[in-house]
């Protein structure tokens, strides 16, 4: 992804301590998805993954936008969503790897969730949804 593109995103935040987080957080608690987020965060960084994300013009966003440092440079798409049984919610999530899959000339899309597993696919791209257990145990 060019300078100019993730320059333009705003910047997200990811704790590596969760209960200080919690703490210092502004309006209470840090919800359980965004701490699932982050725990999806930090397993791409202990991959030593190089993480950026990407919002389309339609403003749809993509969670992480990956690059391995060591091998391809064609990114690797990834939605972190907690419950994806939610008709819509699965549509919004696929729809902004659509849109983002071609132009970003992306190796592989990913839906990571907490226990729902399938492939679809779309257009021109298949989707993996895999449990977050799962995925972290993979070698990728």
């Amino acid at each position: 992804m060019s300078e100019k593109i993730r320059r333009s995103n705003h910047t997200k935040i990811y704790a590596i301590d969760w209960k200080l987080a919690d703490t210092i957080a502004t309006g209470g608690n840090i919800d359980i998805t965004r701490q699932f987020e982050n725990m999806i965060y930090l397993e791409l960084r202990r991959r030593n993954h190089k993480i950026s994300y990407f919002k389309t013009r339609d403003n749809y966003e993509i969670d992480f936008v990956t690059q391995n440092k060591k091998n391809n440079p064609r990114p690797n798409l990834y939605q972190v969503c907690y419950d994806i049984s939610s008709p819509d919610t699965l549509e919004r999530e696929t729809r902004a790897l659509e849109k983002s899959f071609e132009f970003l000339n992306a190796k592989s899309a990913t839906i990571i969730t907490l226990s729902d597993e399938k492939l679809i696919k779309r257009k021109n791209i298949t989707i993996k949804i895999i449990p977050a257990w799962k995925w972290m145990l993979s070698n990728k």
